[in-house]
């Protein structure tokens, strides 16, 4: 037969066992405080690298849509330089290079420099006076407050002479 099972009575004093206990969540709350404020800086670092990261990405896009718009002009303008048999490279290096000197003068962009003077090729100006045109162009537009598309075709009514148009 087995033995009967040993019974111990215990006895708990409650006041000793809350004193311990708090005890316990104030050593709990000085250790743990620094690893809390480690956490906040934590998540504002995370914050931080997420907005910057963000901004990052946001440039990135715009500088490939810029360069996609500037390869584009660039090819509308080498197709008008065909069009109108004065392509050379020289040509390209020209327009490329009024558009920069008009763009430090102005508001308005290279590249939108570029496709006027692509326009401006597909409506007859020769080489030698696109400068000339353009800079026109631009003038008009600015004191009109034409789109250059608009200014362009006053611009080559206001300036048709024979030496303006292509043979």
């Amino acid at each position: 037969m087995a033995a009967p099972p040993v019974q111990i009575p215990v006895r708990l004093d409650g006041r000793g066992a809350a004193a311990g206990s708090k005890q316990v969540t104030e050593q709990l709350v000085r250790d743990l405080k620094p690893v809390a404020i480690a956490a906040g800086a934590v998540a504002v670092a995370y914050k931080a690298i997420s907005a910057a990261l963000g901004t990052a990405i946001d440039f990135a896009k715009a500088s490939v849509a810029a360069a996609a718009e500037a390869e584009e002009s660039e090819r509308k303008l080498v197709q008008a330089l065909r069009a109108r048999g004065d392509y050379t490279a020289e040509a390209v290096e020209q327009a490329k290079a009024l558009a920069s000197a008009i763009q430090l003068q102005t508001a308005i962009g290279d590249d939108e420099l570029i496709q006027l003077q692509a326009q401006l090729k597909l409506m007859g100006v020769k080489n030698d006076r696109l400068a000339e045109t353009v800079r026109a162009t631009v003038g008009l537009a600015e004191v009109t407050g034409q789109s250059l598309g608009a200014a362009a075709r006053t611009a080559i009514e206001d300036l048709r002479c024979e030496s303006l148009w292509a043979a």
